[in-house]
C-alpha cells in the first residue's frame, strides 16, 4: 500500500507544479493591465469635480478671451446660413478649475437650438495642440422629449426615456452635423412638430436648468456625490464606467453603433450624405418642415442630370 502512494506522489507533485506555473503565467499576463486600469480609475476619480449649482454667466463677445472668440466664430458662417442667430454668449466655471465658454444659437423656423462650447482646462493642452469647438444641436418638443445630436464624446450621458442622443465625434463639418440632426429628428418624431424654444431673453436660464437637471441625474445614478454645498465628486462607480468606456474595445463598439445609426439615416461616418444631393437655397431650407430631411436625396443619371429634371 505504501508503495502505491509513493509511486503516485511524483505525479501529484508534477500536477501541483504545473498549476502553480500556470497561475504565475496568468498573473504576469493579466495583473499588470488590471493594475493600470484601476490606476486610471483612481486618477479619473481624483481629478473629476463638477459644480453642484452651475451658473452660466452672460458675457459680451468682446469680453471673451481672444483665442476663444476665434474658436467660437468658426461654426458661425454655417449656422448663419441655416438661419440661426446668436441668443447669448456665456461662461461657466467648474469646481475643478476648468472653464467653458458658450455661444447659444437658436433657429426660430424649426425651433432648434445650437450650442457651441469651448473648454479651457488649466495646465492641459489638447492632444493635437489645437483647441476646437464642440457643436451640438437640440430640439425640445412640447411633450418633454429632447432630441440631441452631439458633435463630440460624452462618457456618462446616454439616451433615456425622454432623450434621444446621437453622438457624432467624427463629424467636424457643422453643415453635415446639422443635416444629420434634422434627419435624426425625423427618425424620432412620428409627425411634423416644431421644437419649443425658450422665450427670447431666457435662453441662458433654460440652458442652465438643463445642465442642472443633468447634474442631478448623475447624482441619482450614483456617478457623482455631493461633497460640499457646491461641489460634486466622481464616485468609484462613475470613474470605473468612464475608464471602461475609454478602453479601445469600447471605443470601437461605440464607433460601430454610431456608424450603424448614421448609415440608417443616409450618411457616412463623417456626416457626408451617401448619395449625391441637390443643394437648396437657404430660404428654401429655412422653410423645410420639421420631421423632414433638410435636403432632397435624388440619384443622378449617367449624364449628371437629376432623374426628374429634363435636359435643358
Amino acid at each position: 500500500m505504501n508503495a502505491i502512494f509513493t509511486a503516485a506522489a511524483p505525479g501529484a507533485e508534477e500536477a501541483r507544479n504545473t498549476a502553480v506555473l500556470a497561475g504565475v503565467v496568468l498573473g504576469v499576463i493579466f495583473i499588470p493591465p488590471l493594475l493600470r486600469f484601476f490606476g486610471k480609475v483612481a486618477r479619473i476619480r481624483r481629478v473629476s469635480r463638477l459644480s453642484a449649482l452651475p451658473v452660466l454667466e452672460p458675457m459680451a463677445f468682446e469680453q471673451l478671451p481672444a483665442d476663444v472668440q476665434g474658436i467660437l466664430a468658426q461654426p458661425a458662417p454655417a449656422l448663419a446660413a441655416w438661419a440661426f442667430h446668436v441668443a447669448a454668449y456665456a461662461r461657466m466655471d467648474s469646481a475643478s478649475g476648468s472653464r467653458t465658454c458658450f455661444a447659444l444659437w437658436v433657429r426660430p423656423a424649426t425651433g432648434d437650438m445650437a450650442v457651441v462650447a469651448v473648454a479651457d482646462p488649466p495646465n492641459r493642452k489638447p492632444a493635437n495642440g489645437v483647441r476646437d469647438a464642440v457643436v451640438s444641436f437640440e430640439t425640445r418638443l412640447a411633450d418633454g422629449t429632447r432630441i440631441m445630436t452631439y458633435g463630440g464624446l460624452t462618457l456618462l450621458r446616454q439616451s433615456g426615456a425622454t432623450e434621444r442622443l446621437l453622438l457624432c465625434p467624427e463629424i467636424r463639418n457643422t453643415n453635415h452635423l446639422y443635416d444629420v440632426h434634422r434627419n435624426w429628428v425625423s427618425a424620432n418624431v412620428a409627425t411634423d412638430r416644431l421644437g419649443v424654444l425658450p422665450p427670447a431673453g431666457e435662453e441662458l436660464a433654460s440652458e442652465q436648468r438643463s445642465i442642472l437637471a443633468e447634474r442631478q441625474r448623475l447624482i441619482s445614478l450614483g456617478y457623482y456625490r455631493l461633497i460640499t454645498d457646491d461641489t460634486l465628486k466622481l464616485t468609484w462607480k462613475g470613474a470605473w464606467l468612464i475608464a471602461r468606456r475609454m478602453r479601445p474595445a469600447a471605443k470601437i463598439a461605440s464607433h460601430r453603433q454610431t456608424s450603424k445609426k448614421l448609415r440608417s439615416l443616409g450618411f457616412w461616418d463623417d456626416g457626408s450624405p451617401r448619395m449625391q444631393v441637390r443643394a437648396f437655397e437657404v430660404v428654401q431650407t429655412a422653410r423645410c418642415p420639421v420631421g423632414r430631411p433638410p435636403m432632397r436625396v435624388e440619384p443622378l443619371d449617367d449624364s449628371g442630370q437629376h432623374a426628374d429634371q429634363p435636359e435643358s
